[in-house]
């Protein structure tokens, strides 16, 4: 995952988002955040991103659903949590990405939070 401003953005503008707590994300924002994401690894054509694309697709759907189940989302928040930090720390992060390796182990430590917060408050 080579940085370039779109994908320094998307981060930046995440880990904003669940700054102000999971639970105060707008459920539009939150699925538009979760799309946008889905549509940016499945353009980036690794193969190694396919498992966190098929995620956020399960979590769109969850997000999706009347009534929310929130310990079935911040399950699948705390696994992509897990699935960022292994991105952040390997190959795709890539020695020249600037600090994307950095800013994907802080996203990883917001979704490991908001996803433990979610779980516990459903």
């Amino acid at each position: 995952m080579t940085e370039n401003g779109a994908t320094t953005g998307r981060i930046e503008s995440t880990i904003s988002a669940l700054k102000e707590g999971a639970m105060q994300v707008a459920l539009d924002k939150a699925r538009g955040e979760v799309a946008g994401w889905r549509q940016t690894l499945q353009d980036s054509g690794e193969q190694q991103l396919i498992p966190i694309s098929d995620n956020l697709a399960a979590l769109e759907t969850q997000l999706s659903m009347d009534p929310l189940d929130g310990p079935a989302i911040g399950r699948m928040m705390r696994t992509l949590a897990g699935q960022t930090r292994e991105v952040a720390s390997g190959d795709l992060a890539g020695a020249g990405a600037g600090n994307v390796p950095d800013r994907l182990e802080s996203l990883a430590g917001l979704l490991d939070r908001e996803g433990s917060s979610i779980s516990d408050a459903g």
